[in-house]
């Protein structure tokens, strides 16, 4: 059966950092959140837009438990700040759903692959205390748009990635963040599909060699950019 807002269960007293925030699938994402009582930051690189998206996810929801947090994912000095003004509120946190850069690498991976990587492993210590936690990534094609332009619109909508509305497209993202299923049934480390259904990951995804390159290429980065130690308290 589809997955539906409605299904949220309550959200009293979990945590939740909503990267993207202020738009698209994140403001509505991060809505939800808020709607069932989540405490949410709003992380987002724009401070305007930023809080103007927390103000009007608190008009609409009732929470005041909704905060913005500056985090630029193209910069990882951004993304070690914010990570940092985070972990000095001693708080909990069980839900993490995520041109060129500052950094010198691709927009598209840069964004939606090292700084996610780094802002996790730099949070991992308190996601693991505060189990049970959950990370959830989507909306990956949002950077070909913004590299290549609007024309590729029809071409990437003919396998469906442009047909859901912002609301329908973060049912998925909710579902993986919110749903007892997931415990429930134990589902770990899969690739979701509208809505909220396991899919099939691609050949490459599967390749266990090829994840471990990509593992040990973003931290050998991260360490480079931010200091050896940079990821020491996530593994300890």
């Amino acid at each position: 059966m589809r997955f539906s807002f409605d299904k949220i269960p309550d959200l009293s007293g979990k945590v939740a950092i909503v990267t993207g925030g202020n738009t698209g699938i994140g403001i509505i994402t991060a809505r939800e959140l808020a709607r069932k009582n989540a405490h949410v930051f709003v992380a987002s690189r724009s401070r305007d837009r930023g809080e103007s998206a927390v103000e009007l996810i608190k008009k609409e929801t009732k929470n005041d438990a909704v905060e913005f947090l500056q985090l630029d994912l193209q910069s990882l000095n951004s993304v070690k700040h914010a990570a940092e003004t985070f972990l000095a509120r001693k708080l909990p946190l069980h839900i993490l759903p995520f041109a060129t850069t500052v950094d010198g690498i691709q927009d598209q991976f840069g964004t939606n692959h090292i700084g996610h990587f780094v802002f996790t492993l730099l949070l991992l210590p308190t996601i693991k205390a505060s189990a049970p936690s959950r990370i959830v990534n989507t909306e990956l094609t949002r950077g070909v748009v913004a590299d290549w332009g609007s024309w590729v619109k029809p071409i990437i909508s003919l396998v469906g990635f442009f047909k859901l509305s912002a609301d329908d497209g973060a049912l998925t993202q909710l579902y993986c963040a919110t749903s007892p299923e997931i415990e429930e049934k134990n589902l770990r480390g899969l690739y979701f599909v509208p809505f909220g259904e396991v899919g099939e990951p691609s050949t490459q995804a599967k390749d266990e060699e090829l994840a471990k390159k990509l593992w040990d290429f973003s931290e050998s980065f991260g360490k480079g950019k931010l200091g050896d130690d940079i990821f020491s308290k996530s593994f300890a």
